[in-house]
């Protein structure tokens, strides 16, 4: 089976939208760290926090996730 790597675009839709972290914390009832974290792809958000943030940006979920398959990691298992 191939191995799925998930990172998200959140740091272009925010920059595309003009949007800061503290916005965006303030809007979700986070802290601007998380948000920092989900921009640079050190965390992901859960399902539920992405289905939020799709309806606060007005986007969908899949425009906010980029998700690749890593066939040679699968070579190699």
């Amino acid at each position: 089976m191939a191995k799925t790597i998930c990172q998200n675009r959140l740091r272009i839709i925010m920059a595309k939208k003009l949007l800061t972290n503290s916005w965006l914390a303030e809007h979700m009832n986070l802290s601007e760290i998380t948000i920092s974290r989900w921009r640079s792809n050190k965390i992901q958000p859960s399902l539920a926090q992405l289905a939020e943030l799709a309806d606060i940006l007005k986007v969908e979920v899949q425009d906010i996730l980029e998700v690749k398959y890593n066939e040679e990691a699968d070579i190699e298992s």
